[in-house]
């Protein structure tokens, strides 16, 4: 009876049956016990339980396979926790309490329950602890990895770009006699192509099927054919299709529709159109990818005519046009200033009950401003911002302020500028360089003076410098431009005394100079405006290309650092001074030579100072995947390093962005057995500011508290601009009052965010006074008040 009501998904009934079969004498037995469906793991954990109590009622092999695979399933990663264990989770738990009451166990058996588990963690992104763990079966001899472990491991690594990694695994996997199946090797060609590394996945390929006798399949060929289109490479990918058929291999809807992608995409619609008329003569049937690839290439080539006719066509062959077809669409009516039309089929979308996306709104937007219907783009704009579950984007708002500027409407650009300030919307250079343009174009320096290039050419650089402060403050560090923009703008106004200072900012930022601001400086230096010792500056400040017409060539500049390292007996100190040099200008190709030339050095080895260096100047300078494949290599290689290695690459992987690899290390630095300092959970807390996961930046922030481990000043200003960056003001004024209990002040970007949310109306006017207090009474912070 249990047996049928689980077949029929009554599960709960079935639970009812197993207590009155119980409460009436009637012991179940572990059969009855293993019928309770394993997808249920809330009630099956309170079922095994039982079983565990009914000392006559021992769990049998059936029972911990369903179990932890339902674990596994469901992400149960967090019930590690309940059985107090710092890696892995409770399934890893189940597994030794198994062996422990003598379940017996046999290779079969662990090959389940490894797979399970190895497949668990790479979904959850755990990729390290997922390769300790298969590590441990091999070192351990715990059991002998089969084809479906080395190929569940090699697509953990290949998911997060670990080629090399994954290669190497493949070549274990044929040291030790397990044969790899073309899945396996279909996994790292895949990687390989999207990573743009074709001719290594093709050199793979090649062994596939040369060296180790295993045949490709269609998802083989189209892998390759698809990173060879991707890539342009037409001749490779017919090759690799003629190849494909003379196997007696027959292409299917997939590699007809990347076909048909690759050449719509390149402008080459007419091949396109061969390839789906032999498609269709060899019984494929195109599916919506097929289509939707095929109009978005007439309107590319600006055929509409042609491009409906296939929008028609697949709805009368019984496909329904998604958001991606019709948005297609709709942009090649837009850029041929076909509004009506575009207008006809932006009302078709809902009145077909979908629901326009983003990308809709933004085509539609781009497409009025263009010919000029302002006022109907500012209706739409509107609609859209009222649409909760359709809020603009940064494009959006770039389209809108670009489309204002472009029909001379710059006063109603700049108070959408200035409403997006108040509400601490995420604001681009682009926004900024759009208005800049915008106000120049309409000749109108009331305006223009806001933006930084016109109160340059105005001579006003004082309030230019002002602007620039603020838009670091507000979050949108200027770019390279907006640093030449002012450089120039400084030197034209005679402001000479500020430009070395300006010229190490760039520096620092790695930025260079462009030619105009490059000529200007040269011109002042030989007018004497300048003085001479700032060439060596602006020589590492120019591009490579522009070099050798300025005399400042990379040769010389390496020259210098040769001839210093001559001059001075050469020790770990100098290494580490002059790795620390070259990963501070960006020169991180000059810095690897000379760590490598310092590993190959017999008397000056790297110690963890040196690899610090390294690792932070790699993340530094963007080059995480480089900084963590030197981690695993100190971490096979047992150097033994501290906590500061996990935080520069936990705060290295933050920036750049990579939150998912820097919880990993997070993870895997608790299960070393460290502990997070208040450096780690800055990192952190940071990282999730800035991907606006505000809850748990908050969680984050209590766990401190609860760990023993107390937050500083740095802290508490990262999540008050983390709280106040995502509109959370519920916790401001209890975060500002524990830090003047704390005497801790707020910097600058704090003050600043701050106040322009009390100037909005976000926060209460009560605040300043306990702002007031945490501001420091010298330095810049304290000018942040005056203004109110």
């Amino acid at each position: 009876m249990i047996k049928g009501l689980c077949n029929f998904v009554n599960d709960d009934i079935a639970i009812s049956l197993l207590r009155l079969m119980d409460q009436r004498g009637c012991k179940p037995d572990v059969m009855t016990y293993s019928t309770i469906k394993e997808e249920v793991v809330d009630d099956a954990l309170k079922l095994f339980n039982e079983m565990i109590l009914h000392k006559s009622i021992l769990p049998n092999v059936v029972n911990y396979s369903s179990l932890i695979h339902g674990l596994c399933s469901s992400g149960r990663w967090a019930d590690a926790a309940v059985t107090k264990m710092q890696h892995y989770s409770c399934s890893i738990h189940l597994f030794k309490q198994m062996t422990a009451i003598g379940v017996p166990v046999d290779v079969y058996t662990t090959a389940i329950v490894i797979n399970t588990l190895l497949n668990g963690l790479i979904l959850e992104d755990r990729i390290l602890e997922a390769e300790r763990l298969f590590k441990k079966l091999i070192k351990g001899k715990l059991c002998e990895p089969d084809v479906v472990m080395y190929s569940t491991m090699i697509k953990g690594l290949c998911k997060v770009g670990l080629n090399d990694t994954a290669i190497a695994l493949l070549r274990l996997m044929n040291e030790r006699g397990c044969k790899p199946n073309v899945m396996t090797y279909n996994t790292i060609i895949d990687s390989l192509c999207k990573d743009k590394m074709i001719d290594d996945a093709l050199k793979l390929f090649n062994e596939m099927i040369f060296h180790k006798g295993i045949l490709p399949d269609v998802v083989t060929y189209n892998t390759l054919i698809h990173g060879f289109c991707n890539q342009g490479r037409w001749d490779d990918a017919s090759k690799m299709l003629r190849e494909m058929e003379d196997e007696r291999m027959s292409p299917n809807v997939i590699t007809y529709s990347i076909l048909v992608d690759a050449f719509c995409k390149e402008g080459m619609v007419e091949d396109a159109e061969a390839v789906l008329n032999i498609m269709v003569e060899r019984g494929k049937v195109p599916d919506l990818v097929t289509y939707s690839s095929l109009i978005d290439g007439f309107c590319l080539r600006g055929e509409l005519k042609k491009a409906k006719e296939i929008f028609d066509l697949m709805k009368i062959r019984g496909h329904v046009p998604d958001i991606v077809t019709y948005n297609s669409l709709l942009n090649g009516y837009c850029k041929k200033s076909k509004i009506d039309e575009a207008l006809h089929l932006f009302h078709e979308i809902t009145e077909k009950g979908m629901k326009p996306d983003v990308i809709t709104y933004n085509t539609m937007l781009q497409g009025l401003f263009r010919v000029g219907r302002y006022k109907d783009a500012l209706e739409l704009f509107n609609e859209m911002r009222m649409h909760n579950q359709i809020p603009p984007d940064a494009i959006t708002y770039g389209i809108v302020l670009e489309g204002l500027c472009n029909n001379h409407q710059v006063d109603e650009a700049l108070s959408l500028f200035r409403m997006m300030c108040g509400n601490e919307l995420n604001l681009d250079i682009v926004l900024y360089n759009i208005l800049i343009d915008g106000a120049s174009k309409c000749g109108k320096p009331d305006i223009a003076k806001d933006i930084i290039s016109c109160f340059c050419r105005e001579g006003q650089v004082r309030e230019a410098t002002e602007l620039f402060f603020q838009m670091e403050e507000r979050g949108c560090p200027p770019n390279c431009v907006t640093y030449n923009v002012l450089l120039q703008g400084l030197l034209k106004n005679g402001q000479y005394d500020m430009i070395e200072m300006w010229l190490k900012k760039m520096d620092a930022q790695g930025f260079s100079v462009d030619a105009s601001a490059c000529s200007m400086l040269l011109d002042h230096i030989s007018s004497r405006s300048l003085d001479g010792s700032l060439l060596k500056l602006i020589g590492k400040l120019v591009p490579k290309e522009a070099k050798e017409q300025l005399e400042l060539s990379a040769e010389k500049l390496s020259l210098y650092l040769l001839q210093a390292r001559k001059r001075y007996e050469t020790d770990v100190v100098t290494y580490n001074t002059m790795l620390q040099g070259l990963f501070r200008v960006g020169r991180c190709k000059d810095a690897r030579e000379l760590f490598n030339e310092m590993k190959a050095h017999i008397h000056i080895p790297p110690g963890a100072f040196t690899y610090g260096i390294v690792l932070e100047g790699l993340c530094n300078n963007h080059q995480l995947d480089e900084a963590l494949s030197l981690f695993r290599l100190l971490s096979e290689k047992k150097l033994s390093f501290d906590i500061v290695v996990y935080n520069i690459l936990i705060d290295g992987a933050s920036k750049c962005g990579k939150l998912d690899i820097a919880k990993v290390l997070f993870n895997d630095l608790c299960a070393r057995g460290f502990h997070p300092d208040v450096w780690t959970y800055n990192a952190m807390i940071c990282g999730f500011c800035r991907e606006g996961l505000v809850r748990e930046s908050k969680e984050l922030f209590q766990k401190m508290a609860e760990v023993g481990c107390v937050p500083d000043r740095v802290t508490y200003n990262i999540l008050l601009q983390g709280l106040l960056k995502n509109g959370q003001h519920d916790t401001i004024k209890m975060l500002l009052e524990e830090m003047d209990g704390k005497g801790f002040s707020i910097d600058a970007s704090t003050c600043s965010m701050l106040i322009d949310h009390i100037s909005s109306g976000s926060l209460d006017n009560s605040l300043l006074k306990l702002i007031g207090k945490l501001v420091p009474k010298e330095g810049k912070e304290a000018a942040c008040l005056e203004s109110i």
